[in-house]
């Protein structure tokens, strides 16, 4: 089953023990763990159509699974690169 969110406010994400996560490289969540998850659903119908619609309001770290790809990215080797902004001349200017 898939479940797609939508919500302009951010989630509380919390770990293990209820710590609430306020920084991305102290969060344990990643792609294939196990998460207790807090929900808001509605039902829509109107001219835009009907649908079920659903918030996340918060997410907490369950347990370790098997990740899905396998691959862990250091932010370091992300930011390889990438240059500051405004480092370079506009590529688009003739």
């Amino acid at each position: 089953m898939i479940l797609s969110s939508n919500s302009k406010n951010k989630p509380v994400v919390m770990g293990k023990n209820k710590e609430v996560i306020k920084s991305e490289d102290d969060c344990e969540i990643y792609s294939g763990c196990f998460v207790n998850a807090k929900i808001n659903l509605w039902a829509q119908k109107n001219t835009y159509g009907k649908r079920i619609n659903c918030e996340l309001i918060a997410i907490q770290f369950a347990s370790d699974g098997e990740a899905l790809d396998g691959v862990s990215v250091s932010t370091d080797k992300a930011m390889e690169g990438f240059e500051a902004e405004g480092a370079d001349d506009d590529f688009m200017a003739a």
